[in-house]
């Protein structure tokens, strides 16, 4: 199969990053804003009136890391244990709103029907869903409450980040960042998955991040455990739904491991000083069910389930630091939903120099569904990032994509009536010339961005 090949994006983003003296506020509160926004040149989009492709130029939150508002902090309960909380929201720069979109809630309802004036029914079945939203949705981040304790780890209720996400915070070669475009994000920690998937599966499915993804679960509470250099959780969500748990929950568990001098895995990522060698590995897996009405029905329900799992390792010996992951995530059903499998292998290699970290890094994403013809794509990063104060960098994204699958890549490309296409996993903007929604991608693409991104503590 011969090889597409297109110069996708090339990224220069501006990184200001301020820490201000931590006040506690009633002895726990912390308040911290993160705002990323810049200018973007995008080709490849349609031109009004025409089917010529353009440039577009625009203004975008979020071009490395989503912009947020968040509160977190810990009280003091007893020696042993603490109260802990975090909730956070993303906020659309370009816009002015809080929260990815809407939040929504799934339930059986009536219709008026003006011209009738009558009402009509719907079920609470796939076949007719009522979709409530509320048009206020908060914290579509971080969003729990619990207890903490350095001796015994700590318990937490509410709305997390999976296993896999977290994984994926501590050994994606690109730190998880570059979200829009990033395969680890979009398909190996399921930010991104499809509609097929983040309709269908895990607690609340319409409200996953806004409708959106799976990287975070809500009605869930969670157990982290970290001593020594070992580090466990496990995650449990609720489906709520009378008389059968099995239907629409969550379940994960994570084990792992950092050595002597490991990296934080925050922003910057880098050594700690004293320790030129260090290493640090992770394991996840997770399941996710659905509410057993597409393999069966409301009177003998059928549970699938979606399963995932991930492994990273980190390596670093200065000044050199390895990192590797793969994620497999597969539907254990053929009927409905055609058992789609979707595999994800990074492998990335930072430098570092004085003040300079220079990352490469290679992606290939596959997907498959029976029936259809195969995905399959390849990313190629190069990353440069230059800290000119411990609170202020610059970095650019350099993205060249290789496309080499049996499938269109176009957006009427998927399984009809199972709500799955490529144009529910679609190019960076709705009416880009698609070339490949796989991995969020546009065909014969220049990405060029500019911009600013700041973190404020009080």
């Amino acid at each position: 199969m011969e090889a597409r090949r297109s110069w996708k994006t090339l990224a220069m983003v501006a990184a200001l990053v301020t820490g201000l003296p931590t006040i506690a506020f009633a002895q726990a509160l912390q308040v911290f804003v993160f705002g990323d926004a810049g200018v973007v040149a995008q080709s490849g989009m349609p031109t009004p009136g025409t089917d010529t492709p353009g440039t577009a130029l625009s203004m975008k939150s979020g071009p490395w890391q989503a912009s947020r508002l968040g509160f977190r902090g810990k009280l003091k309960l007893t020696d042993d244990f603490d109260g802990w909380y975090d909730a956070a929201s993303t906020i659309n720069l370009t816009q002015g709103t809080i929260g990815n979109n809407v939040g929504c809630s799934v339930a059986a309802s009536t219709i008026t029907v003006p011209a009738g004036g009558g009402t009509v029914a719907v079920p609470a079945s796939p076949a007719g869903t009522a979709i409530i939203c509320n048009q206020f949705f908060l914290f579509d981040r971080n969003a729990f409450v619990g207890f903490s304790s350095a001796k015994y780890g700590s318990l937490t209720f509410g709305r997390h980040p999976t296993v896999l996400a977290e994984t994926m915070y501590v050994a994606d070669p690109l730190k998880a960042n570059n979200g829009a475009t990033n395969p680890n994000v979009r398909f190996g920690y399921l930010v991104a998955p499809g509609a097929l998937i983040y309709q269908n599966f895990g607690t609340n499915t319409a409200n996953n991040n806004n409708g959106a993804s799976l990287d975070r679960q809500s009605n869930a509470l969670r157990y982290l455990y970290y001593n020594s250099g070992f580090a466990g959780m496990l995650g449990y969500g609720f489906g709520g739904v009378a008389g059968d748990r099995a239907r629409n929950m969550y379940a994960g568990g994570l084990i792992g491991y950092d050595s002597d001098g490991a990296a934080t895995h925050g922003p910057i990522d880098r050594g700690v000083e004293g320790y030129p060698a260090a290493f640090s590995i992770r394991l996840a897996g997770q399941l996710f069910n659905d509410n057993g009405l597409h393999a069966g029905t409301d009177a003998a329900p059928n549970v699938v389930s979606l399963y995932s799992w991930a492994a990273g390792v980190v390596g670093r010996y200065d000044p050199f630091k390895l990192k590797l992951t793969y994620t497999y995530n597969t539907i254990d059903n053929d009927s409905f939903y055609k058992s789609l499998t979707t595999k994800v292998a990074a492998a990335g290699v930072t430098y570092s120099y004085s003040d300079l970290d220079l990352t490469v890094a290679v992606y290939n994403v596959n997907r498959k569904m029976t029936g259809q013809p195969y995905e399959d794509a390849t990313k190629l990063y190069f990353v440069p990032e230059w800290y000119i104060t411990k609170n202020f960098w610059v970095y650019g994204i350099v993205d060249y994509e290789i496309l080499n699958s049996q499938a269109a890549f176009s957006t009427a490309n998927g399984v009809a009536g199972t709500g799955v296409s490529n144009s529910s996993i679609g190019p960076i903007d709705a009416g880009a010339t698609s070339g490949n929604t796989l991995v969020q991608g546009v065909q014969n693409e220049l990405y060029i961005g500019l911009g600013v991104s700041f973190i404020l503590t009080s």
